[in-house]
């Protein structure tokens, strides 16, 4: 004999499934209404960053749901590089950024910019791992994505090329790069142009002999 199904059961499990669902789309809707309840929801679960004295780090705001600060940044970049200089400025020179759920700090001081790419922090103090393997396939090994212990060899190459006096070499090759490239962007648009005021003539002239297939009128 089958062993029948317990009705009750999974009349329960299914309800429980339904309600879940309905929980998750009223929450989201009321992140989609209300963005702001959005933003106090993850500073409230998922930001864990604090200042050394203990204060949370503040977040940037507004933000939308579910893509947090990224489609802002890229619609109202200079109202939002605004808004960073202010929490910056509130929270000495750092801020924390939401992309989907998760948190990224931002360090707009540069005495903290240096701080962070100070070789010290890496090679004695880190133990940076890489969590997720999806990085390492999409990626590699690169230099920001390695332990300290790979890191160290890795910066000591990268030195021998990238260090203040190669990169001050570099700087005239890249602006001369930079400079042919908008030259030839330029000469892209204006040739557009004259393709464009082309055509535009074109159209007159061809409306112009279907009003009149004569050229003239008849005497």
């Amino acid at each position: 004999r089958r062993p029948t199904t317990d009705q009750p059961e999974l009349n329960m499990l299914l309800a429980s499934l339904v309600a879940a669902a309905a929980l998750l789309l009223g929450l989201s809707l009321v992140f989609y209404v209300f963005p702001s309840v959005y933003g106090d929801f993850l500073d409230l679960m998922l930001n864990h960053n604090y200042h050394e004295d203990g204060r949370k780090i503040e977040s940037l705001r507004p933000i939308e749901f579910p893509f947090g600060n990224v489609p802002l940044i890229v619609r109202r970049t200079e109202f939002m590089r605004q808004r960073s200089n202010e929490v910056a400025a509130r929270n000495s020179g750092k801020l924390v950024s939401w992309f989907l759920w998760k948190p990224f700090v931002i360090c707009v001081d540069p005495t903290h910019i240096e701080q962070v790419l100070h070789p010290k922090i890496t090679l004695k103090q880190s133990t940076r791992r890489i969590s997720l393997p999806v990085w390492r396939k999409l990626f590699g090994e690169g230099l920001f994505m390695v332990p300290p212990d790979k890191w160290r060899k890795m910066h000591k190459i990268c030195l021998r090329g990238v260090s203040r006096k190669h990169m001050l070499s570099y700087f005239p090759m890249v602006t001369g790069i930079a400079e042919k490239k908008i030259a030839e962007l330029r000469a892209s648009v204006l040739e557009r142009q004259k393709q464009q005021m082309k055509q535009e003539e074109k159209k007159k002239t061809t409306t112009k002999q279907q009003q009149n297939p004569t050229g003239g009128s008849a005497g």
